[in-house]
């Protein structure tokens, strides 16, 4: 039993003589400023890598999206050109000369309001069936667009031709409540389908 307290305390004492503190100095690594800016580096190298990986992601996305887009565009356009335009578009020059017709009535001293009314209601109905309604299968918007951009001239229209108080057959009258208005009215019309980009 004391051979193996003897044998303990030897082992023991040989342990003590073990430089531990340069042992494990050796094997940490040592900081220099070089070394650090070495680590920024290297991160430096890592981050940018990751943030032209992704830039590069994000354009491919957007030029793809971009290019879906101009290929609907293209389409609408196309499909307006062959659906409506080609086959729809003399009704609506034949609504402006029937309702330009009609309008010129109202220069009579003694023009029948009421039947005049009656046939500019039927011409924008006819619009409307015929062409406006159609827009509706190519782009929503559009549509609305020129729906509103026809139903406040017919209002405005009926407004001015009902008022018995305004007599259309003096000239000046006629130019300003019927035939400027009119003249916006088409213009707004033949713009909005001109300036139609298909998006």
């Amino acid at each position: 039993m004391i051979e193996d307290t003897i044998v303990i305390e030897q082992a023991l004492d040989s342990l003590a003589n073990v430089p531990l503190v340069t042992s494990v100095s050796q094997n940490m690594p040592s900081f220099t400023p070089q070394s650090v800016l070495d680590v920024i580096c290297k991160i430096a190298t890592v981050l940018i890598a990751f943030f032209n990986a992704w830039f590069a992601y994000v354009i491919f996305k957007r030029k793809d999206k971009k290019e879906d887009e101009i290929k609907e565009a293209d389409r609408k356009l196309a499909l307006m050109k062959t659906l409506i335009l080609d086959h729809n578009l003399k009704y609506i020059y034949a609504f402006f000369d029937d309702l330009i017709l009609h309008l010129a009535e109202l220069k009579q001293d003694n023009a029948d309001k009421r039947s005049i009314e009656q046939y500019i209601q039927a011409d924008f109905k006819a619009l409307n069936e015929k062409f406006i309604n159609l827009l509706a299968v190519i782009d929503l918007n559009l549509h609305r667009e020129l729906l509103q951009i026809s139903d406040n001239f017919r209002d405005k229209l009926v407004e001015n031709i009902g008022d018995e108080g305004i007599n259309l057959y003096v000239p000046s009258k006629f130019s300003d409540l019927i035939e400027k208005p009119y003249s916006k009215f088409k213009q707004d019309i033949i713009a909005g389908l001109f300036n139609y980009k298909g998006k």
